[in-house]
């Protein structure tokens, strides 16, 4: 499993699989709160390979996010 967090968007990504292909996932699945909105990503075979959180500073707890991988940064 692999999060990868961008600061300038305020996102999260939750890889499930050891690799996520481009164009791999084929639908999403919002679900919304009043906090947040997460994206389901499913593949063909309808297997969830990721998840992504927008808005991540508000739900994910600070120690976690300081301690996954940066993409906004180089």
């Amino acid at each position: 499993m692999r999060t990868t967090v961008d600061g300038e968007a305020d996102t999260a990504y939750v890889q499930l699989v050891p690799e996520v292909i481009p164009g791999h996932s084929v639908r999403n699945e919002i679900v919304e709160t009043a906090a947040v909105t997460v994206l389901l990503d499913f593949d063909k075979a309808g297997l969830l390979p990721g998840v992504e959180v927008l808005a991540a500073t508000k739900v994910l707890d600070r120690e976690l996010l300081a301690c996954v991988e940066r993409i906004d940064r180089p």
